[in-house]
């Protein structure tokens, strides 16, 4: 449900098309697959994230690292599952 929710906000001509979503332990295989619908069909990108991986960011961050870097793997750890 927050998938959609999310989903409806992204807009070419508005917050992009581009959206997070930060839980605490991750989605589960309906939310997966509602990503890849969302994906695949309107072309718009929706990346969970969660608990572990904001501490990451911020562990990365605090070492000088480029925190981006976390969410850059889980675009492609998507990406690939396709």
């Amino acid at each position: 449900q927050d998938v959609l929710q999310i989903s409806n906000y992204l807009k070419q001509h508005g917050a992009g098309m581009f959206g997070l979503i930060i839980c605490r332990s991750g989605g589960d295989s309906s939310c997966t697959h509602t990503l890849r619908e969302i994906w695949t069909i309107d072309k718009k990108l929706i990346i969970v994230l969660t608990d572990y991986d904001i501490e990451q960011m911020l562990l990365t961050r605090s070492s000088g690292a480029q925190s981006d870097t976390i969410i850059r793997q889980k675009i492609e750890e998507f990406r690939l599952t396709l």
